[in-house]
C-alpha cells in the first residue's frame, strides 16, 4: 500500500508539471502564431500591387538600336527601354542646351525580364529571336519624360587633342511600371546619358601646313580642320626672333570643322567647290597668344650661311568658346613652317 501510495504521489505530481508544461507551450505558440501573423501581414501588404523598389540597376551606357528610335540599358537578364519612335528623328537634330519636356504614354517605358542574358535584337529586331524569353515585363502607365541634347568637352593630360561628346540625357518623371501585379515608383529617374560616336568630333592641334591668304589671314589645315588666324600684323619677311599676336575682338584664332576637305583658297574664302560640305565646328579664341617663333638654319657644309628659316607657331593661353561652352589651351604647338631661300 505504501508503495501504491507513493506512485499516486510521484503520478500526482508529474500530472501537475505536466499541465504547467502544457500551459507554457500553449503561450509559446500563440506567440509564434501572433509572430507569424505578423510577419505573413507584412508580406500580404507588399503583395498589393504597391511593391517598391528602390532603384533599378542599370549602370550601364545607354545604347540605342541602329534602324529604331529605341534607347535601352542592359544588365545581365534584365533590359531598360525608352521607346522615343516620332518624338525625333535623330539624336543629332536636337538643338543644344534646349530640355524638352513630353507625357510617357503607355508602355514608353519597359523593364523586362528575361530567361536568359537580355541582347539588343530582342528590342531592335524586326522580329525578335525566340530567345532569350521574355518572363516578365512591366510597362509604365503615365509619367512624363524629359530630355536634352548637350555638349561635353574632353582634355586628357597626355594628350593634345580635345574631344568634343554629344550627348542626349534622358531623365523619367514620376514613373509607375507595372506588369498587372506590382509596381516599380519612381518620382525621378535618370534614365542614363547617349553618346553617339558618329556625332563627336576631335580638333586635332597637329594638322602641319600653313598658308597665307590674300588678305593676310593666316592658314594651318590639313584634310576637314583648320585654324585660321585673322587680323594679325605679324610681318612675314624672315628674321630671327619671337612675334606676338595678341588675342582680342578683332585679332583672333578659329577652328572649323567641315564635312568635307577643302583645299586652302576655299578655307580662305569659306566658299566651298561643292555646296553640300558644311562646317559642322567652329570654335573661337579672342584671348590667349599665339608666339611666332622664327629661327635661321644653315647646311653643314657652310654653317655661317643661312639657308632658310623654320617659323613656329605657339598657341598660348588661349580660351576657345563656342555659344556656353569653352575650353582651354595653355601651351600647344599649331604648326612648323620652313622658308627656303
Amino acid at each position: 500500500m505504501f508503495k501504491y501510495k507513493k506512485s499516486n504521489e510521484c503520478l500526482n505530481k508529474f500530472a501537475k508539471v505536466y499541465r504547467n508544461k502544457l500551459f507554457l507551450l500553449k503561450i509559446i505558440d500563440m506567440k509564434k502564431i501572433a509572430l507569424l501573423l505578423f510577419i505573413g501581414g507584412i508580406f500580404a501588404s507588399c503583395n498589393d500591387g504597391d511593391l517598391i523598389f528602390d532603384e533599378l540597376n542599370f549602370n550601364q551606357e545607354v545604347q540605342k538600336c541602329d534602324e529604331k528610335n529605341i534607347f535601352y540599358k542592359l544588365n545581365g537578364s534584365e533590359m531598360l527601354v525608352l521607346n522615343m519612335t516620332g518624338k525625333f528623328e535623330n539624336p543629332n537634330s536636337l538643338p543644344l542646351n534646349q530640355e524638352f519636356e513630353i507625357e510617357a504614354t503607355q508602355n514608353m517605358i519597359l523593364y523586362r525580364q528575361y530567361s536568359d542574358k537580355a541582347i539588343a535584337g530582342s528590342i531592335c529586331n524586326l522580329i525578335a529571336p525566340g530567345y532569350p524569353q521574355v518572363v516578365d515585363e512591366f510597362g509604365n502607365t503615365g509619367g512624363k519624360i524629359t530630355y536634352q541634347r548637350i555638349r561635353k568637352i574632353e582634355q586628357k593630360v597626355d594628350d593634345p587633342r580635345v574631344t568634343i561628346n554629344y550627348i542626349v540625357s534622358f531623365n523619367l518623371l514620376n514613373m509607375i511600371l507595372t506588369n498587372g501585379k506590382s509596381e516599380l515608383k519612381y518620382e525621378n529617374y535618370n534614365f542614363g546619358e547617349f553618346s553617339n560616336s558618329k556625332s563627336n568630333a576631335i580638333i586635332d592641334f597637329s594638322l602641319g601646313t600653313l598658308s597665307i591668304c590674300p588678305n593676310s589671314d593666316i592658314i594651318i589645315y590639313k584634310n576637314t580642320q583648320a585654324f585660321k588666324i585673322l587680323g594679325s600684323d605679324i610681318q612675314f619677311n624672315p628674321e630671327t626672333g619671337t612675334q606676338l599676336i595678341n588675342l582680342n575682338e578683332t585679332t583672333k584664332i578659329k577652328f572649323y570643322l567641315l564635312e568635307q576637305s577643302v583645299n586652302a583658297n576655299e578655307y580662305c574664302d569659306m566658299i566651298f567647290t561643292d555646296p553640300e560640305n558644311k562646317i559642322t565646328e567652329e570654335w573661337t579664341a579672342k584671348q590667349g597668344t599665339i608666339e611666332v617663333v622664327t629661327t635661321a638654319n644653315s647646311t653643314v657644309e657652310n654653317p655661317e650661311a643661312i639657308s632658310g628659316y623654320t617659323q613656329t607657331y605657339v598657341l598660348k593661353n588661349a580660351t576657345f568658346t563656342n555659344g556656353s561652352d569653352s575650353f582651354e589651351i595653355t601651351n600647344q604647338i599649331l604648326c612648323t613652317n620652313n622658308i627656303n631661300l
